[in-house]
């Protein structure tokens, strides 16, 4: 009898034995490789940057944040195509005021259709010179304006992907609690992490 007690108790014994095994061998390998390849790789700010600067987005996606992409993209190419409207519109103007001045009947017979501040083209010869003027000095601001904006927007991916870089193994762990502390003494907060 204590043979076949001490048998049931070996053969009981060894399948929750297998059975922890099996769990670790599901369960460990994972998470220990997602640990040991984000600890692997850890993105250099200055590298970083140098992407960033060398291809537009490129920061981002040595960060792995692919998800920025569309937002990178998207600005700079509303402020480029800012750029290339008023480029476009100032360069006309410019070219208007040129044939008024000019006083050529060669260049008067080929009328210039030019863009007013409400980007509406009219005809060069319905407006005075110092209307071409105005029109001319608002499409120049409205550059200056444009190339400003994709400079800071290029500026702000580099500051991104720089700051990306510098956070990737930050903790993001939920493991914190906020709680009163209430002592003889004094009143206040404590912030615990575990």
């Amino acid at each position: 009898m204590r043979f076949l007690f001490s048998l049931l108790l070996l053969m009981n014994l060894q399948g929750e034995i297998f059975a922890q095994q099996d769990s670790l061998k599901k369960v460990a390998p994972d998470s220990i490789q997602q640990a040991r390849s984000k600890m692997l790789f850890s993105p250099s700010p200055k590298g970083a940057v140098i992407r960033g600067a060398l291809i537009p987005g490129w920061g981002q996606v040595y960060t792995h944040k692919y998800w920025k992409l569309p937002i990178v993209y998207t600005a700079l190419g509303t402020a480029a195509y800012f750029i290339g409207v008023n480029y476009w519109s100032y360069q006309q103007t410019r070219l208007g005021i040129d044939r008024r001045i000019d006083a050529d009947p060669n260049n008067d017979y080929n009328p210039l259709l030019v863009r007013d501040f409400n980007y509406k083209q009219y005809d060069v010869s319905t407006r005075t010179t110092e209307d071409l003027f105005k029109v001319k000095s608002y499409f120049r601001h409205n550059l200056d304006l444009s190339v400003i904006a994709f400079a800071a927007v290029y500026m702000l991916t580099l500051v991104d992907a720089n700051v990306s870089s510098h956070l990737y193994n930050f903790n993001m762990s939920e493991d914190f609690s906020l709680s009163p502390r209430i002592g003889p003494t004094s009143i206040g907060f404590t912030l615990n992490f575990k």
